[in-house]
């Protein structure tokens, strides 16, 4: 690795919790002397900052619409299914009075509204949640991996 990369590296491992739009973050550790590759910098601070690929866009959707083809990460899925949908879940400790948020996802061969896969994940997942104690209180997509060599 060069000397560079590892600076770029390490100044967004750094930057990765102060909350900065990966833009910004690249642009510092540029300026900082560090960097390499534009999209390999921003796949680091994706993964550095706990970000998937198209994320802010499709969070900005509204629960009526669908996210576009375009938007979707193609990838090989380890389930015979269409869609894997990332989104954070919000539960709430009744113990601590706390809400707390969680990456979770789930597969599917729907390719349905935003809102349709919230209402989903609330189907097939409250009831497991709520026999443990912890309620779910809401749920957000953040992304949608399509399966490579599927149908849309």
């Amino acid at each position: 690795m060069s000397l560079e990369k590892t600076i770029g590296y390490a100044i967004l491992r750094g930057l990765a919790p102060e909350g900065l739009p990966i833009n910004q973050m690249i642009s510092i550790a540029r300026r900082g002397g560090g960097g390499y590759r534009y999209q390999d910098m921003r796949d680091d601070a994706r993964r550095f900052t706990d970000r998937v690929k198209y994320q802010g866009s499709v969070e900005r959707l509204s629960y009526n619409a669908t996210v576009p083809h375009g938007w979707m990460v193609e990838t090989g899925l380890k389930q015979d299914v269409r869609y894997r949908v990332l989104g954070n879940a919000t539960f709430y400790d009744e113990e601590s009075g706390e809400y707390f948020t969680k990456k979770v996802s789930f597969y599917t061969d729907d390719y349905a509204k935003v809102g349709d896969y919230g209402q989903a994940f609330f189907d097939s997942f409250e009831l497991p949640y709520e026999e443990e104690g912890i309620p779910l209180t809401e749920f957000k997509v953040i992304g949608l991996e399509h399966n490579k060599g599927y149908a849309y």
